[in-house]
């Protein structure tokens, strides 16, 4: 998308400003092309709640998120890209207020771009792929499960079963039925001493922001089955995903400014990954450390954070709920868990034992295995 962008720049005269109708992709594609010097200072929104929003990059250039009606005002100054699935609409509107269509470039959409990510996939990869079988999937995934426990009893390293994993492990005494992924979480302190002890080569690895910077995620990877992703458009090794517990405060306004601060690293994290074939002198190699390395205490925290490779969850868990760990049975396999896991699962899913409706069953990450 940065690139159509940017070819539509390179073509255009523009006076003032890049007016961008965007999604949630705007910040990424933002940094884009500043990284080519180009620069935007409005986004045009039907969403009132979202009038007067600054957002700032790194590098500390802003645009603010206003109402379509100041397209009025922008005229014909501007050349106006919207990467949106009402593209037709937001043209009709465009034009109603005077812009004139030589000035409008409809982008494709996000699925339209991820639909041509699997399609180049296919081309490399599809002569070599024999899909597995969702059981398939979850007996491969429990293998790597099994040789993480045996790494981290070996180097008296903790873990806990998380996320669905430890649901399945609870509610089904193993997988849920129409999943297969294996989520664990694991101390900070701990996640760095993996690095120095995990198998870094051969058929298991640890990946880590540290040697694998297009991802930045932390994970334990099998490299005898690999799996396309959708979300990154891309062939990877299959993998267990390791989320970081980290300490956050001790009341309630500690919990907010540390989660804060996470957000934001997170955001920049997103940013780089996806903009880093444009950044041509590569100002932000380390972007990824402000992610997992803020200083937050576990060992002085009344309250936790688990954050996965992606994202926080939005809720605090009481520090006490993990100084110690219990097993539970996982496929016939025991694992470790929280010491109260009743009450993680309870702060994350709610009335847990309950299956929910059909309708909200069902993996939704779209991954082909081979």
């Amino acid at each position: 998308c940065v690139r159509d962008v940017l070819s539509i720049l390179e073509k255009e005269n523009f006076e003032e400003v890049v007016l961008v109708v965007m999604h949630g992709w705007i910040r990424c594609i933002a940094r884009g092309i500043w990284l080519q010097g180009y620069r935007f200072e409005k986004v045009l929104t039907n969403n009132d709640s979202r009038w007067g929003q600054e957002h700032e990059d790194i590098d500390g250039c802003k645009f603010t998120v206003v109402p379509f009606e100041e397209a009025k005002e922008i005229g014909d100054r501007a050349v106006y890209l919207i990467a949106n699935t009402h593209g037709d609409e937001l043209t009709e509107q465009l034009m109603a207020l005077g812009c004139s269509s030589k000035r409008i470039f409809v982008l494709p959409d996000g699925k339209t771009y991820q639909k041509n990510a699997k399609r180049r996939m296919m081309e490399s990869y599809g002569s070599k792929m024999e899909v597995m079988s969702h059981k398939e999937v979850q007996a491969a995934n429990l293998n790597l499960l099994c040789k993480f426990k045996e790494i981290c009893d070996e180097n008296g390293l903790s873990y806990f079963l998380d996320a669905g994993t430890l649901l399945g492990a609870v509610r089904h005494q193993g997988f849920i039925p129409w999943d297969y992924d294996v989520d664990v979480a694991m101390p900070f302190e701990d996640i760095k001493r993996l690095t120095e002890v995990s198998c870094s080569s051969g058929r298991y690895e640890f990946i880590s922001y540290e040697n694998h910077t297009k991802l930045g995620v932390s994970a334990f990877a099998d490299n005898n089955f690999s799996l396309y992703s959708p979300g990154y458009g891309m062939v990877l090794p299959l993998f267990i995903d390791i989320f970081h517990i980290l300490g956050c405060g001790n009341s309630i306004q500690e919990v907010i400014q540390s989660k804060k601060i996470m957000e934001e690293g997170f955001n920049e994290h997103y940013i780089h990954s996806h903009t880093s074939a444009f950044d041509k002198v590569n100002r932000f190699p380390k972007i990824n450390r402000k992610k997992f390395e803020p200083a937050f205490d576990v060992a002085d925290s009344r309250f936790l954070m688990v954050a996965s490779s992606y994202a926080i969850q939005r809720y605090a868990f009481e520090a006490e709920w993990y100084q110690d760990y219990t097993e539970v049975t996982f496929e016939g396999q025991t694992f470790r868990a929280p010491y109260k896991y009743r009450e993680v699962l309870s702060a994350t899913y709610g009335a847990y034992s309950t299956l929910p409706g059909v309708e909200s069953r069902g993996y939704g990450g779209g991954l082909l295995f081979f």
